[in-house]
């Protein structure tokens, strides 16, 4: 993983701020995992509301088709459920195995409550990013492949990286 993602994962919410002040991207094109995904799963609140704080993109989608939201969910994180329900998450995003966050919520006792009554309006995702020829993302026309950065290295390696143009 990223070091982004692994300090999320790991709940170093002070190495997480640092990565995100030093440019990491938060929500990278092209991914199949995120930081905020990981701060999920693991249940660390703080580093969540970082990343959300951060314009992390709340109902990204992972390998499998998996959201920060359903992370929490099956790991029963309440206090991460709810706040990425006040951020926006879509409890009704459907998985690779045709499950949604409330059917995972089945069977345990806080995550029923806090996705209890929510409505799922999610916020209009985030435009597709590509990398210009200076190295600077911009929003991809309909129609055009995703590149990579300059040196092909994954983008949150090199959003974090000296090379990346602050």
């Amino acid at each position: 993983g990223s070091p982004l993602i692994m300090a999320a994962k790991e709940g170093h919410e002070c190495l997480l701020r640092r990565l995100i002040e030093a440019g990491a991207r938060v929500t990278p094109p092209d991914v199949t995992h995120t930081a905020l995904r990981g701060a999920s799963l693991s249940g660390h609140l703080d580093c969540v509301s970082v990343l959300l704080a951060a314009k992390a993109d709340v109902n990204h989608c992972s390998g499998g088709k998996k959201t920060p939201l359903m992370g929490a969910v099956m790991n029963g994180h309440a206090a991460v459920v709810t706040a990425l329900l006040d951020a926006g998450a879509d409890a009704s995003l459907v998985n690779g195995f045709g499950e949604t966050a409330r059917d995972l919520a089945r069977g345990q006792t806080a995550i029923p409550a806090a996705l209890a009554g929510r409505q799922s309006a999610a916020p209009a995702p985030p435009p597709t990013l590509r990398w210009n020829a200076a190295g600077w993302a911009r929003p991809l026309k309909s129609g055009q492949p995703h590149a990579t950065p300059p040196d092909d290295s994954p983008a949150l390696h090199y959003g974090a990286s000296p090379a990346h143009p602050a």
